[in-house]
Formats: C-alpha cells, structure tokens, sequence
C-alpha cells in the first residue's frame, strides 16, 4: 500500500510539473506526460491523478474543456526544481530565457514599437512563469509599456473617422501643452460646453497630436469613473503613479513597490490622523521617475462635472494635489480639462483660459446634414438658423421638410432656446392634434407604452383612448425620429435632447400647458403605484412644483433616479434626492453663501472656560477666559436651512472637513439651540475641525440624555464625537456612564462603527480600558490603547503588547524619513522606558485637531508661528529629541505650509510641547484646549496617569513625573551649562515674550506655595512645577531654573530676573 500510495504521488507531482509550464491544456494531455500509456491501462489512478490536479486549477470555457493551473499553486511548483525539457509553450520558454523570451529580444519589445498583442502575450507568459525565469525583472516594464500602446490605439480608433475643424481651440491648448509650468498654482486651460459637443473627442485629438509632437508623459483622470476620490490622498496618488509606471517602464517596479507599501498604510491607518496622511516617498519616487526621462507630464482632468456634483470644494482639492505633484517634483506639468457648464467656478484663480464649445463648425455641419439626408438646397436656410446647435440643426431640418415653412417669425437676434421653441411648435403643428397633445405632453412621462398612455396620459389630458386606438397613436408617433426612440419592446422614448431643451416648456409655459403637466404627475404617480414605484416617486416629486408636499424618498428608490432624469427635478426635489443617496445637495453652490438666518453667531460668543475636572494632577491651567454670558435674553434662535444641516452630516460622515466647512460657513450663521439637530451636527463639525472652544460652549449646554440619544441614532458621528468631548471634559463622568451596562453596550457599538471618524488611541479609548468590563465586551478596535498603556505602566497583561505601538510610530515616522537607530557605544535604545515614551509621542492622536485646526481657518498667528517654525525643525529635535534622527532634511521634505509643519512636528513627537508651549501667554482658545488634551494623553503615554482616579486595572503606582520629563531633565542637569542650555528651551517656542514669562513665575510661585514642596533641587522642582499643572516642555527648564536660584521670590520676576507681567 505504502509503494501505491508513493505512486500516485509521483503521477500527480509529474502532472502537476506539467501543467506549471502550460497555458490552458487539455486533462488528457496532463495525464499522458505522466502516465504514458498506464493512462488508459489504470482508469482509476488516472482518476485520482486528475482529481488532484483538478484542485490547482481552474476550467476554462469552450467547446472543449481546457484547464489552467492557478497563480499560487504555479508558482509554487516553479519555485522547487522543475525542468521544463522539449516543451515549447511560452511559460516554458519563458523559464528558459528562449527565443521571445531572451534577455536582448525582450529589451527590443521594450525599446520598438512593439504591437499590443505581442507585448500581452510575454507579460502573461513571464508572470506565468514566476521570478524563476531570467526576464522576470522586465515584467513590469512590459506592462506599463502594454498599457500605452493600448491607450494609445484606443486613441486612434476613437479617431479613426477623422476629427475636422476646430483649428483655433486645438492651436490654443497645443500651444498650452508646450509650455507646461514648474511649480504652483497650477492651472489649466478649461474645454467646457453642451453634453455631446465633443469636449472629450477634443481633448483626445489634442492628446493624440501632441504625442506625436512633444510626447509627454501622459495622465489621464477621468471622474466619471468610480473609486477617484481626490479626499483619499494615498488611493489618488497612487493611480497618477500607475499611469507614471506605464509611460516609464524603467520606473514602474520601484513604483509598483511604493504603491504596494502606500496602499497597506492607507488600510491600516484608522481615525482622523488619516485624512492628513499623504504617500511622500511615492511622490519622491514619481518626481525622480519623470526627471530621469526629460520629458514633461500632461494631465487630462475630465468630466469634472462629476468631481464639482460631490461638492464646492472638491475642485479646490484636486488643484491642491496637481500642486502638491509639482512640489515634489512631477514636473514640468501641463493640465487641460473638460467638464459641462460651471465645473470650475469655484476655483476661477485656477482656469488659465476657457474654450467653450457653443456649436460645431459649419464643417462638421455639413456633414451631420449630409449624413441624414437632408438636401443640399436647405443647407443655406438651415445652417444660419442652427448657428451649429446639433439639435437645431435637427429641428431645423425637420421644419424645412415644408417647402412652405417660413422662418421669419423668428425674432431677430433671438436666443438658441427661443429658435428651438418656434421650430419645435413649427413641426408639432403639422402633426394631428390628438397625437400633437400625445407627443408634447407626453413629454412627463420617461417612457410611454399602450398601457402607460390609456392610464396615465390620456385620462389626465381628458381624452379616452381604447388599447386599439393607443397602440396605432404609439406606432405613428415612433416614426417621428426627430423627437422619439423606440426600445423596440412597445416602448417610445423622448430624444435626450429633445427632453432637456423642451421639457422645461411644458412647466413654465402656458397656465393651460402647466395644468395639464401637473394632471399628468398626479395620474401617473397614482397608475404607476405598485408598477414602478421609482417612476411613482418621480412624478410625486415632480408634483412639487405645484405645490404639492414633498413625498418621502426611499434610499432604494432615490438611487433608481439619477443622470438626466435627476436634473429635470425642481430644485428641492432634486436636493431630496441627491441627500436620500448620500450626496451634496445644491444648498451653498456657484461659490456665494445663500441666505442664512442670523443671530448672534458662533464668532460672537465669549470665550469659554476649558473643560476640566478636579484630578490628581492638573494639566495647563493657563488662563480660563471668559465665563458663559447669560443666554436668556438672547433672540429666539433660527434654525438653519435643513439641507445645510444634513449636507453638514454627509459630509461629516465622508471625513470630507473641507466641504463640511464651506457649508457650515454658508449655512450657519445664527446661533443654535443646543440641543436642537442642527446644533448636535454644528458641534461634531466644530469638534472635528479643531475648533473646540465653540464645540466644548455647545456640549456644556446639551441636557443630560444628549449622549444617550446621540448614541442610539447616529452611533458612527454624534454619538462617537459627544463621548470623545465627555472623556475629554469630565473623564470619571464617562467612566459614571459606562459602569450602566445599556450605556456602555451602546457606547461600543458607537466606537466599533466610527473608527474612520474618532481619534484612535485617546481618552476615550482609555475610558473603556478603565471601565470595569471584561475583554469580551470591550469596543474590537482598542489594540492601540492597550499597547499604549501597556508601554506606559503595564497596564495590559503582556509586556510586548507594546511592540504594536512602536511599529505604529516607526511606520508614521518613516513616511517624514525619521527614526531612532541604536548607536555603537551606547546609543538609544528602544526598549528604554523614556526613549520608548518619547517614541510613542508620534501617535499623540491630538495632533489631528490640531491639524484640522491649521488646515481649515488657520488663526494667522499660529500660521505664522508654524512657517518661522518649519526651518527650525532640525533645532526643535536637538533640543527636545536628541534621540531623533533624519531631522536634518525635514525642512525640505515639507511641502503643504503649516498644516505640513504640524504634522511634522506630531511625528517628531513633540505634538504636546509645541501646542502647550506656543498657547502661553496668549488668547488662542482652540489651541489652549487641544493643549491641554495633548499634555494629558502625553503624560499617561509616558507613564503618568493623568485622567483622575479610574485608572485601568493594572495600573500600578503613580510617579511624581513622568519619563520623559524625567529623562529630559537628567539632561539638563548634565548639560555644561545647564542654565543656558534651559533658557534656550523656554525661549525656542516663546521668543522674549513678557506675558509668558509672567505665568512662568505664577507657576513657579505656585509650585513654592505648595506645603509639601522643596524645590531646591531640580527633581523636586519638577514634581511640583508639574503638580501645579505647568506642562512638561517648560516644567523642566524651569525645574532647572529654580533650582539654581535664577528665579526670583520677589513677585513679578521673570526667569531672567527681570520683570514679569
């Protein structure tokens, strides 16, 4: 049994071996080369045989069955010694380095102009083939240079018929093409005009001349294709660098490889830090590979229609991504466009000229007239009356098919859409009246058939048709080609462009035309009921234009309404549409606020208090501001406009900050109740943005079940931002709340669906790990917490639970070229308790408000702060995180002003320190706050329990200071000279600012006041500089300071020994 047993092991190994160097083959083919003749001798091995290999592979269709084995399993098999004989199949000589597949033959194919076939069929056989065969290295070569020849002859095809007039545009954008620009702001020349005009077949006409003239390297972002999201920077990018790859084939493995390393950081990144998250080293790459070829890049921006439908602020984004691509270096660059009507309205500073296509030339006229057969004496009546509007040129047509038809009603100098309305009643008044009435208003219904037209139309119009009588009415009407198609199957439908030119006639015409559209809605939307209810919701919605009241818009039914038909409901219709399906509505559009209700604005209000509670140690207590001003006398409030609100939430819940601010900006302006919808959906925005202080003046109005209710209907937005604010403000309250095991199930839930949504690793997170539950019943996504606490204090069971959090910060340093590196001698070492505190500071998650805060309405002092920051960077690290290496040339790798800066400065770990220091001394309320959070999550993180009494289980002990204060200290003190070197970093984020060095010596003189402090040497001095909340940037200089006497007792001495005020 054992020997049988061994046999058919071999047999199956011989098939298998076999089939690796196949394409598609025959079983029987598999079954003769390793079995010869036995194959028919032994009928069941064979079958067994058979039955194996048939597990690695799959069946292809056809009239014979033919098998092809697997990737995985092929490459399995050719990674161990196969010999590939006599064979002579393509993966076979691709192993060998054959014929096709020599090294010098595959080098020509890269070099020639290889046809697209033969260059798809060596890609297949060498990824066939695997890294075993010599030419393997040239795989992705052949395929980017596989996908330009395709693009290319798609190209050509689609301009196969010849592409005629229109010399000056494609002068214009040649000559735009030829001089690409190096550097921001880019801009573009904008090809824009009627559906169907031909503004793509423009712009590939252009592309196709320039390839032959100048041969730039070629991108092409089309919008109208699913998954380009210009929001999800790593998944933008990463397409301009696949187009790169294929138009630079020497490139295309190191940005394969890049692309690879971006799209796994993009899937494992979660929280608002995510939306900062830009792929450096991939644009570093893309820069080098277009330097390398000395050509130029055109990018091809189309339907950008679509892009601007999603949102005002969408085109402002891409424009900052075809900048951030010449920062880096993918340059020179040339950008033209194409897009119906306004798409770039809202970036106007953007559009270096514009070319509308108002008509086709009198060339291509006469062509479209040729082709239908209209004689050539009509030409000169039709073509002056058309002015190259393809559907006047039909109408036209048509009218003129009666010798007797006389323009000359026409007002001279009349508009396109007036022509279009003469000629239209011109032709319908030579058809008979019953089918004229069947074919003007029949304009309401989408389609119509027999059934539609006895029960709906006729009814409505108070004409009484039989079925009879329907179909023949149906079948005349489906030979008037100039307004009708038939599908063949009963049913005619209006031309497109018949619909949109004239359907808008019927409801702004006459009072007898209007009456009778809205008969029509009414009757259709009760005959199509359970027929077609998407066609019912559609008339019902149209119906609203007379008055009638909104109807209820199912998500499943809205998503059956889109394209032309979407666009031929009246505005608000639309709006409910487009928010039952999840998109922007057209509140805030064509750049300029709408109308809003005003009150007294959410600018206007006070500054608030920060949210503190009384805890152990307390952190930054700097300045408080201004108590809350009496709000009873206010006026009553207005609400805001409910498609503002619920554009503010979709936009919220796409993480699209941007868009959320342009509508927030528009459409709240009054004050908000605090508990009303609009203001629970201000405040995530205001939380989300970084702009804390109006969110936390909000939060401490919301009555006590705000929470509870946010939880229950909207877990994923307001329920997670409302329990983020309560960790942040009143931590052992939230831990209150969550020892109810209602309250904690739902406060899960709510976590489990926000994570793209919520800060990852904060308080909040902390919160649960404090509260009194099992594992079993914890939120899933809180393995960065827990490694953060466990490198803190052991506060997890297993110490290498930390390792997590430190490959999270290495990877997040890597992406700024940052990192520690042990040196020879004793350098710094991970595993060190300070050194892994500072190392984890690079995942502080405040740093994410902070760069909202910067990104959106940045507060010009702290702009300006952060530019005279940036080439200072290098210093920052060598005073703060000597650790730290790759500082150097950060300056340089910075490319998106203080929002760059900001990230830079969280990934160096000093999140905390700069936001905490930089707030001293000066009215910056959002800062202050976020501050304050920052500190307190960096004092826990490096061992410091700073959120009250509910520490987690495990949590032992509480040290005066935390390691990272201590470690920088030990510095200090061992410093040449430690008062100097401390002066210097109080003074790096300060400058010689008077107010700062006064609530310095406050805290200095509250640190002496306490009863249980000596501060004569630098340790003490620390533990209660901290204790009275200074935060740890400054507490250590000034430990330092005071334990030397350079402060003074008299009051009002600053650190100098000069006066503080």
């Amino acid at each position: 049994m054992k020997r049988a047993a061994g046999d058919l092991d071999a047999l199956v190994a011989a098939a298998r071996s076999f089939a690796a160097v196949q394409d598609s083959f025959a079983p029987e083919a598999a079954l003769a080369a390793a079995m010869g003749p036995r194959a028919g001798q032994e009928p069941v091995v064979a079958a067994r045989v058979l039955s194996a290999l048939r597990q690695d592979c799959t069946v292809e269709a056809g009239k014979t069955e033919r098998w092809l084995m697997r990737p995985a399993a092929r490459r399995k098999i050719l990674a161990g010694d196969v010999s590939v004989g006599e064979a002579e199949t393509p993966v076979a000589n691709a192993l060998a380095g054959r014929g096709a597949f020599a090294l010098e033959e595959l080098d020509r194919m890269l070099a020639g102009e290889t046809a697209p076939e033969e260059l798809e069929a060596a890609a297949v056989a060498l990824d066939r083939a695997g890294p075993s065969a010599p030419g393997f290295d040239r795989l992705d070569r052949l395929r980017g240079a596989l996908n330009t020849r395709r693009a290319q002859a798609r190209t050509d095809a689609h301009l196969a018929g010849g592409f005629f007039g229109r010399e000056a545009e494609l002068a214009r954008l040649a000559e735009w093409i030829a001089a690409p620009q190096s550097g921001p702001p880019m801009r573009t020349i904008h090809v824009s005009g009627l559906p169907g005009i031909g503004k793509s077949f423009l712009l590939e006409r252009v592309v196709q001349m320039t390839r032959l003239s100048l041969d730039p390297i070629l991108v092409t972002l089309d919008f109208d294709r699913a998954g380009l999201n210009v929001l999800e920077a790593h998944g933008f990018f990463e397409e301009i660098s696949r187009q790169l790859g294929d138009a630079v084939p020497d490139a295309s493995a190191q940005l394969r490889a890049l692309r690879l390393k971006s799209a796994e950081r993009r899937a494992a990144e979660t929280g608002t830090t995510a939306r900062y998250s830009v792929p450096r080293d991939l644009l570093d790459a893309m820069a080098g590979a277009v330097k390398g070829t000395g050509r130029h890049v055109l990018v091809v921006l189309d339907t950008l229609e679509v892009l601007r439908s999603r949102g005002e602020t969408q085109v402002m984004t891409l424009f900052d991504r075809m900048d951030s691509l010449a920062e880096y270096g993918v340059a020179p660059l040339a950008i033209i466009s194409a897009g119906r009507g306004d798409a770039l309205d809202p970036v106007p500073e953007r559009v270096e000229d514009r070319i509308r296509l108002e008509g086709i030339e009198d060339s291509a006229a006469r062509l479209l007239l040729s082709a239908r057969g209209v004689p050539e004496r009509l030409w000169p009546r039709i073509l002056p009356l058309a002015r190259g509007n393809p559907l006047l040129l039909t109408l036209a047509a048509k009218a003129f098919e009666d010798t007797a038809y006389d323009a000359g009603d026409i007002p001279a100098g009349a508009s396109e859409e007036t022509i279009g309305g003469y000629l239209y009643r011109a032709i319908l008044s030579r058809v008979p009246e019953r089918l004229r009435r069947i074919a003007n208003e029949g304009l309401i219904l989408r389609a119509i058939d027999a059934e539609a037209l006895t029960g709906a139309v006729a009814p409505a119009l108070g004409l009484t048709l039989t079925a009879e009588e329907a179909r023949s009415a149906l079948t005349e009407l489906a030979t008037h080609h100039w307004l009708v198609e038939s599908d063949g199957a009963g049913k005619v439908r209006h031309r497109q462009d018949v619909r949109r030119a004239f359907l808008p006639l019927l409801y702004d015409g006459t009072t007898e035309t209007r009456r009778a559209a809205e008969a029509i809605n009414l009757r259709a939307a009760e005959w199509y009921g359970m027929r077609d209810p998407a066609s019912a919701l559609y008339h019902r919605l149209q119906a609203t234009r007379f008055g009638h009241p909104m109807p209820g818009v199912p998500a499943e039914l809205a998503r059956e309404i889109t394209g032309p038909i979407l666009d031929e409901l009246p505005a608000p219709a639309r709006d409910a549409v487009l928010q039952a399906q999840g998109r922007r509505s057209g509140f805030a559009r064509a750049g300029a606020p709408e109308d809003v209700p005003k009150d007294v604005g959410l600018g206007e209000l006070p500054l608030p208090a920060p949210p503190g509670e009384t805890t152990d140690v307390q952190v930054v207590g700097d300045g408080a501001g201004a108590p809350l001003a009496d709000t009873e006398g206010r006026a009553k409030r207005a609400q805001p406009d409910e498609r503002a609100v619920r554009d503010l939430e979709l936009m919220l819940e796409k993480g699209d900050l941007r868009e959320a601010g342009h509508v927030f900006s528009a459409g709240f302006g009054g004050a908000l109740e605090a508990a009303s919808p609009g203001a629970l959906v201000a405040l995530c925005y205001l939380w989300l943005a970084g702009r804390w202080a109006a969110a936390f003046d909000l939060f401490r109005g919301l009555p006590r079940s705000a929470i509870e209710r946010a939880l229950e209907e909207s877990p994923h937005l307001r329920g997670r931002v409302l329990l983020e604010m309560q960790a942040e403000a009143a931590f052992g309250k939230l831990l209150t709340m969550l020892a109810d095991v209602r309250i904690f199930d739902l406060a899960r839930r709510s976590h489990d669906a926000s994570q793209r949504t919520g800060m990852v690793g904060g308080a909040l997170d902390f919160a649960f790990l404090a509260a009194s539950q099992t594992d079993a019943v914890l939120p899933r996504r809180l393995e960065l917490a827990r490694s953060l606490l466990a490198s803190a204090y052991g506060a997890t069971d297993g110490a290498g639970d930390a390792d997590y959090a430190l490959g999270a910060a290495r990877s997040l340093r890597q992406d700024f070229g940052l990192f520690h590196e042990p040196l020879e001698g004793g350098g710094p070492d991970e595993r060190r308790p300070a050194v892994q505190a500072g190392m984890l500071q690079a995942l502080n998650p405040y740093g994410a408000p902070l760069h909202a805060m910067v990104s959106g309405a940045p507060e010009g002092r702290i702009a300006a702060f952060l530019e005279g920051l940036r080439p200072r960077l290098p210093e920052a690290a060598a005073l703060f995180t000597p650790d730290l290496r790759g500082t150097e040339t950060l300056p340089d790798r910075l490319r998106a002003g203080p929002p760059d800066v900001v990230a830079a400065l969280t990934a160096m770990g000093l999140c905390a320190d700069w936001s905490s220091a930089h707030v001293i001394g000066r009215s910056l309320a959002d800062l202050r706050l976020i501050a304050t959070s920052a500190e307190r999550w960096r004092r826990t993180v490096a061992g410091m329990w700073s959120y009250g009494a509910g520490c987690p289980e495990g949590w032992t002990g509480q040290p005066s200071e935390d390691r990272m204060s201590a470690a920088r200290l030990d510095r200090l003190v061992i410093a040449p000279d430690p008062v100097a070197a401390a002066r210097r970093q109080l003074a790096f984020w300060q400058g010689a600012s008077d107010r700062a060095a006064g609530r310095f010596a406050r805290w200095v003189a509250a640190a002496r006041a306490r009863g249980d402090a000596r501060i004569g040497r630098p340790g003490e001095a620390l533990t209660a500089l901290l204790g009275v909340g200074a935060p740890g940037v400054v507490a250590v200089p000034l430990a330092v300071l005071t334990a030397h006497g350079v402060f003074l007792q008299a009051k009002g001495r600053g650190p100098d020994g000069g006066a503080a005020n």
